[in-house]
C-alpha cells in the first residue's frame, strides 16, 4: 500500500510525471416559470446559458456547446477535454417532478 500512495506523490511532483485530475463543472437548470422550458446557466463556465424543452435536448445542447465554451472562454487546450466532467442539476421538482437519480446528470466530455 505505501508504495501506491509514494507513487501517486512522486507523479504529482512537477518534472517526476503528472496526475491528470478531473476537471469538474457545475450546471444548475431549472423551468422557466412563464414559458416552461428548461433554462441552464453555470458560474464555472463564462457564457453558458441554454434553452430546451426537454432534459434530454438539454443535456445534448450542452454536450454540443459545452466544449466549445471550455475551449473558447476558458482556454482549456482541446486535449484536456477528455478529463472535464460536467454536472447538470435539475432543480425546480415541484414544476417538473422528477425521481431523484433524474435530478442530477455527469456528462463526460
Amino acid at each position: 500500500m505505501k508504495g501506491r500512495i509514494a507513487a501517486a506523490i512522486i507523479a504529482a511532483v512537477p518534472g517526476r510525471g503528472s496526475v491528470l485530475a478531473e476537471k469538474r463543472y457545475q450546471i444548475s437548470a431549472m423551468t422557466c416559470a412563464e414559458s416552461g422550458v428548461l433554462v441552464c446557466t453555470s458560474p464555472d463556465i463564462p457564457g453558458l446559458t441554454l434553452e430546451a424543452e426537454s432534459r434530454a435536448q438539454l443535456l445534448t445542447a450542452v454536450s454540443d456547446v459545452v466544449p466549445q465554451l471550455l475551449t473558447h472562454n476558458l482556454k482549456l487546450p482541446e486535449d484536456q477535454l477528455a478529463e472535464c466532467v460536467v454536472e447538470v442539476t435539475f432543480t425546480n421538482p415541484s414544476v417538473e417532478p422528477m425521481a431523484d437519480s433524474a435530478k442530477a446528470h455527469c456528462l463526460r466530455m
